[in-house]
């Protein structure tokens, strides 16, 4: 009991009810209410269960409200894996701007964001530009918390700031204002993507010209040449605009589409045939017979490099990249934290925090089953609980 709490070897742990503090249980109740089929409400909903830990019923949410995908079999008996984070280590010395992207619902992407923003710190890059972070909010100042933005409310990726933060990166929020919602649709997008690479230009590189700067986006906006947008043509995504604005080509990274389903057959073709090219539970890239990058998702082109994530292992009922990549430690939950009947919510609290802090961790609790282990970076905790 006395591992719970970090320098804290005399007292056991106290569990208090979780008041007047953001409620994640009230959340997941008011998103299980949207529709998540086709055409519904799954990049809500999913990201909130995923926050919660429940990432296979995340990604299942997720994928059913997507297209079933082609599988055509895709022969990579000549590609040679490399390990991913070495990979675009070599390619980013050479580079101002990197950008990596992430799946909205898939918190092992934030721990790999993570890991990677320790090591382009050594590199020099200083400023750290997350599509998230809220405009008007100066993410640099004070905690983590409900002001920040929308995904961080997930304990992983509000770790990952905080790291930063103690790391000495400059955090940028370049997010675009709402465009207004009478033009047509594929408008509203290109306009999307060119304020945000111009906010990048204003905020960063048009104040320290040779600033280096990692942008962490969401989905496409990774992408460096044009694609479809709807009915109105092509048109840049916001990778693509920012090197049409600065004349840098950033190295750009996609990792949102080639990682395990619960359900194989959502999986990406040749995620199965890449895994037998790798021996290993670290993430890598797959290099054509040529040394060219291998794209199983994307034209060639429109990134330079895609990340293949293997099916995480499992610690105490939690991923083994929570240990690996974010720097946790597992901590089991007292017999007596699981309720009697029914679920309920843990928080780990960095302790000094306010209410309305992200929590560092949070997992779901049930009657009659094993208690995930907590899973705690450095530091002393508050634990609250709720009914969920």
């Amino acid at each position: 009991m006395a591992a719970l709490l970090a320098g804290c070897a005399t007292a056991p742990p106290v569990l208090q009810p979780r008041v007047g503090a953001f409620s994640y249980a009230e959340q997941l109740r008011n998103v299980a209410v949207l529709p998540s089929g086709p055409g519904g409400s799954a990049q809500i909903v999913a990201p909130v269960q995923a926050m919660l830990g429940d990432v296979d019923t995340a990604i299942a949410t997720y994928d059913a409200s997507q297209p079933r995908l082609p599988q055509p079999a895709i022969d990579l008996s000549q590609d040679r894996a490399e390990d991913a984070l070495a990979a675009i280590l070599r390619e980013a010395a050479a580079r101002q701007i990197v950008i990596l992207n992430e799946a909205h619902h898939v918190p092992m992407h934030r721990a790999f964001a993570m890991r990677l923003a320790r090591e382009l710190r050594k590199l020099g890059f200083d400023h750290l530009a997350c599509e998230t972070l809220r405009r008007g909010h100066d993410p640099n100042l004070g905690v983590v918390d409900q002001a920040s933005g929308a995904y961080t409310q997930d304990p992983v990726y509000a770790e990952f700031l905080r790291e930063a933060k103690r790391d000495g990166w400059t955090l940028v929020a370049y997010e675009a204002e709402s465009p207004d919602p009478a033009l047509p649709l594929p408008e509203r997008l290109r306009r999307r993507e060119r304020e945000q690479a111009r906010n990048l230009v204003e905020h960063v590189l048009a104040r320290r010209p040779r600033a280096k700067l990692f942008v962490y986006v969401g989905l496409g906006h990774a992408l460096k040449t044009p694609q479809p947008m709807g009915a109105g043509g092509r048109a840049l995504w916001m990778a693509g605009e920012l090197k049409q604005l600065t004349g840098l080509d950033p190295l750009s990274i996609d990792q949102a589409w080639t990682f395990a389903h619960p359900d194989p057959v959502r999986e990406v073709a040749g995620y199965r045939a890449a895994l037998a090219r790798h021996d290993g539970p670290e993430p890598f890239v797959l290099r054509r017979p040529d040394g060219s990058a291998r794209l199983l998702r994307h034209a060639p082109g429109s990134v330079d490099l895609q990340v293949i994530h293997p099916p995480p292992a499992v610690v105490d009922a939690r991923p083994a990249w929570l240990v690996s990549w974010a720097l946790r430690r597992p901590v089991p939950i007292p017999q007596d934290w699981v309720p009697a009947q029914g679920r309920r919510l843990i928080y780990a609290v960095h302790k000094g925090h306010p209410a309305d802090a992200i929590p560092a961790d949070l997992v779901i609790v049930e009657a009659g089953r094993p208690a995930p282990a907590l899973m705690l970076p450095p530091g002393e905790f508050r634990f609250e609980f709720e009914p969920l």
